[in-house]
């Protein structure tokens, strides 16, 4: 049974971790080819940004599950 807003919120969540997965897939990839292509000379900067995307999705996540449970709660 869905409760007000959870629905919503569940559906973010859902994007959120589709986002999140991709990021990660990303940041693996782009970490491979900074090793292969720039063995002595690694630019980071766009890892590193990629990275900071990936943490913000993650504290979005953890956001959006907290504000389910609270609303679970609320309605029991």
């Amino acid at each position: 049974m869905m409760w007000d807003g959870q629905y919503e919120l569940k559906e973010k969540l859902k994007n959120n971790e589709k986002e999140l997965n991709g990021y990660n897939l990303l940041k693996g990839v782009l970490y491979q080819q900074e090793i292969d292509f720039h063995k002595e000379d690694i630019d980071w900067i766009s890892y590193d940004e990629l990275n900071s995307k990936f943490r913000t999705k993650g504290i979005e996540a953890v956001g959006l599950k907290k504000q389910i449970d609270s609303l679970k709660k609320g309605r029991l």
